[in-house]
């Protein structure tokens, strides 16, 4: 059997599963199809069909599903719910391959019920609060010092705040009109992305990735976006396996037979903290970085999984690779520079993803999609990151004065 349906996949995935004899079937909303990303994942699916809406998918899914034997329904995007709707109709239609549980997706896409779920079975957890009351806030806030607010089921740094300030916690309030917010005691520390993969129900660590955040807020843009991402960091040996144990104690507790991971943690002192996890491999590019430094494909890896087969390869890191963002001032542009090709260092460069040309002004980053593109480097000895700043020096912008 070699069919799989994906729903709303990017050319990555349908490529990978094409490339290993796999027809896709990959499924996309009304709304999608004629985003470019999606007409290029097109090309290596055998069918790609459009729904109109939830209702039309989970019809036009099941219909394909009694008709055509197949392998798993997966989804590697929590865009439209992907990943939860995958997960419901892996469940629900013939298919011949266990994935992930609609309970499994629930409980870590709710980072309350994710903080509460790590307390129940004993792993370490943030100090976090659900409310919508200020005065339980206010207390929260006078506890810890320092906080983080969000909604619950957030993604992409959308609406993070820092507080700690009374004023700052009171504005934030009087914007939220009674909306449920979680409150987590910020944790100081660097912090890190775990790329991992379940297969037949154990988690293994491809490699550890360093999340590099913008720095200061002198123009406006929220500090808690990332700016780029270096693949491999190395750790002690007891560090790698206090990570190792608290990924497989806490995936061990959900219902996940074969799934890609994306683990985001912090380490303060000896503690490790969870502060989120997805079943995908992670954004920004971080797919790209590890196969760059690996020669791995992650969807290539789960395919063991898929097969019923155990991954046992060795995982080896050739060099190291980064995907840098650049972060300029917020303004309306009246003339941009990009002589990237021209740097000395243009050789490192791998992948140049700036959509420099479609836009008229650069906005302020409120989250990860007002972001306008960068780089992917690769370097054996040298800096990645610190390359890639340099190339990314070469996009001069002037302003306009308004």
């Amino acid at each position: 059997m070699k069919n799989i349906i994906t729903l709303f996949a990017h050319e990555e995935v349908t490529l990978a599963f094409k490339k290993n004899g796999f027809d896709v079937y990959n499924f996309l909303l009304d709304n999608m199809e004629d985003n470019e990303i999606f007409i290029r994942s097109g090309k290596h699916a055998k069918r790609t069909i459009v729904a109109q809406g939830v209702e039309e998918l989970f019809s036009k899914v099941e219909q394909l599903c009694y008709t055509t034997d197949i392998l798993a329904i997966l989804s590697f995007t929590d865009y439209q719910d992907g990943c939860k709707l995958a997960a419901e109709l892996n469940q629900k239609c013939p298919t011949q391959v266990k994935t992930v549980s609609p309970d499994s997706i629930e409980l870590i896409t709710n980072k309350y019920l994710m903080r509460e779920h790590l307390n129940t079975i004993g792993l370490k957890s943030t100090p976090h609060l659900l409310t919508s009351e200020f005065k339980e806030a206010e207390n929260f806030l006078n506890k810890h010092n320092k906080i983080i607010i969000k909604p619950a089921d957030g993604q992409a740094s959308q609406e993070v705040d820092f507080v700690n300030s009374y004023q700052t916690l009171k504005k934030l309030f009087n914007n939220k009109k009674k909306e449920k917010l979680l409150l987590e005691k910020f944790i100081e520390g660097k912090e890190y992305s775990i790329e991992g993969i379940v297969i037949n129900g154990e988690h293994i660590i491809i490699g550890i990735t360093e999340k590099y955040l913008i720095q200061g807020n002198y123009y406006g843009h929220n500090s808690f976006v990332e700016s780029g991402h270096l693949f491999p960091v190395e750790f002690s040996q007891s560090t790698f396996q206090l990570i190792q144990n608290y990924l497989s104690n806490f995936f061990n507790s959900l219902d996940i037979t074969n799934s890609l991971t994306h683990t985001e943690i912090k380490i303060s002192g000896k503690d490790l903290v969870m502060i989120e996890t997805h079943l995908r491999a992670g954004g920004d590019h971080i797919h790209s970085i590890v196969k760059h430094a690996t020669n791995l494909d992650l969807y290539e890896i789960l395919l063991y999984g898929l097969r019923g087969q155990q991954f046992t390869d060795a995982i080896n890191y050739f060099q190291k690779s980064a995907a840098r963002y650049i972060i300029p001032n917020p303004g309306k542009i009246s003339r941009i520079s990009n002589t990237i090709s021209e740097s000395k260092y243009y050789d490192f460069l791998k992948e140049d993803f700036l959509t420099l040309n479609k836009i008229e002004e650069f906005p302020v980053i409120r989250n990860s999609f007002d972001r306008i593109g960068g780089c992917i480097i690769t370097a054996h000895k040298d800096s990645p990151m610190k390359i890639a700043d340099y190339i990314l020096s070469n996009v001069q912008v002037e302003y306009k004065n308004i």
